[in-house]
Order: structure tokens, then sequence, then C-alpha cells
């Protein structure tokens, strides 16, 4: 992972970040562990997140796994 660039909007930062599509995957992975395993209440204590952000966060994930899948797909039949 390389961070490209940070920036601050009222109270977010936001990180422009180069990632693999493998890490992708294992993020995407460990957030669905989280979501199976833990309660509303273990998330917010141990992540600060609610059940909603944490779900979020991962359809984010989703979304990237899958366009990331679809470019792989137009290079190999370009």
């Amino acid at each position: 992972m390389e961070v490209i660039n940070t920036k601050k909007i009222a109270s977010v930062e936001l990180a422009e970040v180069l990632i693999s599509s493998d890490e992708i995957g294992v993020y995407q992975t460990a957030l669905e562990l989280v979501l199976s395993q833990m309660s509303e209440q273990e998330i917010e204590n141990k992540f600060g997140a609610t059940r909603d952000e944490i779900e979020g966060i991962l359809e984010d994930l989703q979304l990237a796994s899958k366009t990331c899948a679809e470019n792989r797909m137009e290079s190999v039949l370009a």
C-alpha cells in the first residue's frame, strides 16, 4: 500500500492510496468476519464505528473488487 495524498475536509481526513486487488480482498474478508462474529456493541468498542458504517465500507470494497475484476477482463479481451 502506498499513500499518494492526504487532505482534511471538515473533520474528516481523507487518504488517496494505491493498493493491490489482493489487499482489497483481504480487507473485504476481514470486515465480513467482523460483521459475522461481533455484536453491534463489540464493533463500536473495537472500531469506533457502527455496524452500518462497517457495512458501507464493505460495500465500497466489494465495488472496488468488482471494478478490478472487470478491468482485468477488459485487458484480457483487448
